[in-house]
């Protein structure tokens, strides 16, 4: 006669190790992999450009790891996006002004650093105040970016975002002092 008797099965489920990206406002795909040696991808950022992968969430790495890196793992590990905003150098055209900074250098998503403003001058009965920095020297189509106070204007399309920070990401641009006679 047979018997029951409780048999128990156990399963043993190995865990794949995992290299996770954390893009730290950035994008990729896919975010992760269970391959290795995982070849480093190259995450984007408006505004950004991408300076490495680090293995410590402070992003504390002295030298972070370059895009195409191979980088091998036996464990689950996230590595984290490092990131340096990029920079316009604006260069200021005074247009007729005598004195005045000629370069400002504006930082993405930021506002921009004080500068010394462009004067004029004449000899004449006219005086000069300065009405800001304008995509064109003369009207027809120009854009006002940097107001008579040194300030980005508020939500400029392609310059300014709603706070008045800089979004523009090309590495040089002009802009030109443009002038109020009173």
């Amino acid at each position: 006669q047979m018997q029951s008797e409780d048999v128990v099965v156990s399963a043993i489920f190995s865990s794949v190790p995992t290299l996770s990206f954390n893009v730290n406002g950035g994008t990729i795909d896919p975010a992760s992999t269970t391959t290795s040696p995982a070849i480093l991808p190259t995450p984007t950022k408006a505004g950004y450009n991408f300076e490495g992968w680090c293995e410590n969430a402070d992003l504390s790495d002295a030298s972070p790891l370059a895009a195409g890196t191979d980088y091998p793992f036996t464990a689950s590990k996230t590595l984290y996006a490092k990131w340096s905003a990029k920079q316009t150098t604006i260069t200021l055209d005074l247009n007729g002004g005598n004195t005045g900074a000629t370069t400002v250098t504006a930082t993405y998503g930021e506002a921009l650093p004080s500068f010394t403003l462009a004067t004029r001058d004449e000899t004449n009965t006219y005086q000069y105040r300065l009405a800001g920095y304008y995509t064109t020297k003369t009207g027809g189509g120009d854009i006002m970016v940097i107001d008579a106070e040194g300030k980005l204007v508020k939500s400029v399309s392609g310059y300014t975002d709603d706070s008045g920070n800089w979004i523009k990401e090309d590495a040089t641009l002009t802009l030109n002092a443009r002038w109020d006679n009173y």
